[in-house]
C-alpha cells in the first residue's frame, strides 16, 4: 500500500471493460462516501457516525435483548424474540459470507481497513439488522403510515451512512438487505419459537433479574 492514499483507491478500481458492475459500484460509493476523510470538513459527520454505530450487530442485538426484558407484552414477546434469534443468524451468515468472499472495506483517507473479519464489507451486517427491524415492523404496524414512513426513512438513513462514512460499498449494503430480507423471510416470519416457548424463557430470565 502506497502512502498516498487516493493512489491506493485509485489502484483499487476495477476496469469498466472487464467487470461493469464492479466498476458501477465504485462509481456510485465514491459519488455517496463525502464523510469519508477525516480530516476533510463534512457536515453532520458526527450525526452520521451516531446513526451507523446504532445498527452495529452487536449494539442493535443488546438493546433488543434490554427492550425484550422491560416489556411484559406477551405478543411483543413472541415477535421480538424471534426476532433476536433472525439476528443472530443473521449475523452468523453475513460472517459466513464474509469470509468466503473477503472483499475489502473501501480505503478511507486518514483511516483504517481493520483487521481479521472487520476488513471485510460484504455484506453489510448494518444493513441485515436495520432490514430485519423494518420487516418485523412492517408485518406489525403494515396499516399505520406514520410508523411505516418513519421505519423507512431510518433503514435509508442507517444504510447511507455505512456508505457516506466510506466503511463499505454500496452494493455490500444491497447484499446485507437481502441477507436481513431472507433471513426475516425464513425464520422470523415463520416465528419458529413459540409464544409459550419465549414467554417462559423471558419470564424466568426476568425473575432472576428481578424486572
Amino acid at each position: 500500500m502506497s502512502n498516498n492514499p487516493d493512489a491506493d483507491q485509485d489502484n483499487q478500481q476495477p476496469d469498466p471493460n472487464r467487470n461493469s458492475l464492479i466498476a458501477l459500484d465504485f462509481k456510485l460509493t465514491h459519488a455517496v462516501a463525502i464523510c469519508d476523510d477525516r480530516y476533510l470538513p463534512c457536515p453532520g459527520r458526527q450525526l452520521v457516525r451516531s446513526v451507523a454505530r446504532s445498527t452495529h450487530p452487536g449494539t442493535f442485538m443488546f438493546w433488543l435483548s434490554v427492550f425484550i426484558l422491560i416489556t411484559r407484552d406477551v405478543t411483543l414477546h413472541e415477535r421480538l424474540f424471534n426476532l433476536l434469534i433472525g439476528c443472530i443468524l443473521g449475523t452468523a451468515a453475513c460472517t459466513g459470507v464474509k469470509l468466503l468472499v473477503r472483499r475489502p472495506r473501501p480505503i478511507v483517507p486518514g483511516g483504517h481497513q481493520g483487521k481479521g473479519l472487520s476488513s471485510y464489507s460484504f455484506p453489510s451486517g448494518h444493513a441485515a439488522m436495520i432490514t430485519m427491524a423494518w420487516c418485523s415492523m412492517a408485518r406489525a404496524y403494515q396499516n399505520d403510515t406514520m410508523v411505516m414512513l418513519l421505519m423507512g426513512i431510518l433503514t435509508t438513513m442507517v444504510c447511507l451512512s455505512m456508505v457516506m462514512l466510506g466503511r463499505q460499498y454500496v452494493f455490500d449494503i444491497l447484499g446485507g438487505c437481502c441477507v436481513g430480507f431472507l433471513t426475516h423471510k425464513l425464520y422470523v416470519t415463520n416465528a419458529l419459537v413459540s409464544a409459550a416457548t419465549s414467554e417462559a424463557l423471558i419470564k424466568s430470565i426476568q425473575d432472576k433479574l428481578y424486572i
